[in-house]
């Protein structure tokens, strides 16, 4: 033959050569492009350990939640660190939330405002970072230079599902509507709604992000036995295998068209919803073959039809393109050569390893807005996608700044009967202009937001309505909230009001009470 080579021995490498050339030509646009983080595990500036998250903002901008040093990491697209924030993070500083830009170290847990605690996996707004604390039953938002903002959940601003910006604690975890236990994968939708994958319920709920308002859940029988949403009265969800059921959603992406796409850890499957809570189909088997999954944590859908999933039990990262699948990793060929590879339609699990195309538990996946990938494995952030594609920022067109949220809400109602007032409670989300009508018989006094807190707007009667209220003990309005945040659109609800007053007793009638 010429070849040095048995005729037993030659049949299986022209197998081996074939698989590898024919997997080379369908990965082809597809490679690394860089690398965010050192490549090896570690605390100091510029390093990470365990990235459970990974967000961009359109700006290119790279968020890492580092679950293993209890902090979040930040870097320029190019791939500089810029800074890491969390409790104690920095070397030689105090106690308490901190930002760390050269001297960094480990933080610590911590429940105040800003400090973390397992901070499993965030999300991107245009101007915020939204992190979800597994251990503080919360989630807590920053801004990209790493200021703390706020932080929503139950109790973590008092009694009840509320927001605090100061004085913090951590979120009671529960599965009432509103509460969370363990948050997990987030996402955030077109709209500005944040979709939370809870790993102690079983289920996905949504907020609003500014408000902290609970809009949603969704999973098996949490409105009830084969009632698969809810939103006043809620439950677990059951994780029992079924489609719509969800076990452990550790990531969560939100698909161009609106459809939310669950990395099920405990499931080995990912499992698509409508943004209304809608089970829609499910792909993926538990496994290390082709098109199956072993732990799946993080979660990418794309425009054009294709998911990313970090595939952490089989050190590979999984790709379901439409009509196929191909995973990449280090030896993932069945009989292929101990070197990174690519795998379609014969797959088996990878090694775990630190070099450019291998994977060691990969765990966090990101896209930015030209859709390159970014996957967490340990060490650091691999970026992928076609050789000599463009970077962020984006066009106008596809980085938009997203408009500030108009959601505001009423609270509790307050009533001064001696003086015939009623303050109402209006939570913004922001800055803004914030207009208090009630019609001509009733004024009104509306503090204007510097900033996303509850305010209190007073309303009293005058001219016919002092009369009549002073006649009657009674009048009844209707408040009309104008909220309008800075560089926003305008937003209006109406609440019917009722005020009273207690009416003195006339001297006539006094005298025969007195009789």
């Amino acid at each position: 033959m010429g070849f040095g080579m048995p005729r037993r021995a030659l049949l299986p490498a022209l197998v081996t050569l074939a698989i590898m050339l024919a997997t080379a030509a369908q990965a082809a646009g597809f490679e690394r492009l860089g690398q965010y983080g050192i490549g090896l595990p570690g605390s100091g500036a510029g390093q990470v350990t365990q990235p459970s998250g990974v967000a961009v903002s359109p700006d290119g901008t790279v968020a890492v939640s580092d679950i293993a040093n209890q902090r979040v990491a930040v870097f320029s697209q190019d791939g500089p660190f810029l800074r890491a924030f969390g409790k104690d993070v920095a070397v030689g500083g105090g106690e308490g939330f901190e930002i760390c830009t050269s001297a960094c170290k480990a933080g610590a847990p911590g429940t105040a405002a800003g400090e973390l605690t397992t901070p499993f996996s965030l999300a991107a707004g245009s101007n915020e970072i939204y992190v979800s604390e597994g251990g503080n039953h919360r989630i807590s938002v920053f801004s990209f230079q790493g200021q703390f903002l706020r932080a929503f959940g139950a109790d973590v601003g008092g009694a009840g599902v509320n927001v605090c910006t100061t004085i913090c604690a951590a979120g009671t975890g529960g599965v009432g509507a509103g509460q969370m236990a363990a948050p997990a994968g987030l996402a955030l939708d077109a709209s500005g709604r944040l979709y939370v994958g809870e790993i102690g319920t079983n289920r996905v709920d949504v907020f609003d992000p500014q408000t902290g308002t609970f809009l949603l859940g969704f999973g098996k029988n949490v409105g009830g036995a084969g009632v698969h949403t809810c939103t006043a009265v809620c439950g677990p969800g059951v994780a029992d295998g079924t489609p719509g059921s969800l076990s452990i959603p550790y990531g969560l992406s939100i698909a161009p068209n609106g459809d939310v796409h669950v990395a099920e850890n405990g499931g080995g499957r990912v499992s698509v919803f409508s943004g209304a809570g809608n089970f829609v189909h499910l792909f993926g088997s538990a496994g290390e073959g082709s098109g199956q999954l072993a732990a799946p944590s993080g979660v990418a859908a794309d425009g054009q039809g294709n998911d990313y999933v970090g595939d952490m039990g089989n050190h590979r990262l999984a790709v379901f393109v439409p009509g196929g699948f191909r995973a990449y990793g280090l030896d993932v060929i069945p009989g292929g050569l101990v070197a990174p590879e690519v795998c379609t339609t014969l797959c088996k699990a990878g090694e775990s390893g630190y070099g450019i195309g291998e994977f060691n538990s990969p765990w966090g996946i990101g896209l930015d807005c030209r859709e390159s990938v970014y996957v967490g494995t340990i060490g650091r952030v691999d970026k992928w996608g076609e050789p000599g594609a463009g970077s962020p920022p984006c066009t106008p067109a596809q980085a938009a700044p997203a408009k500030p949220s108009n959601a505001f809400r009423f609270g509790k109602l307050r009533r001064n009967r001696k003086k015939g007032i009623v303050t109402v409670e209006v939570t913004v989300p922001g800055p803004g202009s914030l207009v208090a009508r009630a019609g001509r018989k009733l004024k009104t006094v509306a503090p204007q937001p510097a900033a996303a807190r509850t305010l209190r707007v007073r309303i009293r009667a005058i001219r016919k309505g002092l009369r009549a209220l002073n006649r009657k003990g009674r009048l009844k309005g209707t408040l009309r909230v104008t909220f309008t945040p800075t560089n926003g659109d305008p937003n209006t609800k109406s609440r019917k009001v009722t005020l009273l007053k207690k009416l003195r007793k006339s001297k006539k009638k006094r005298k025969t009470a007195g009789r």
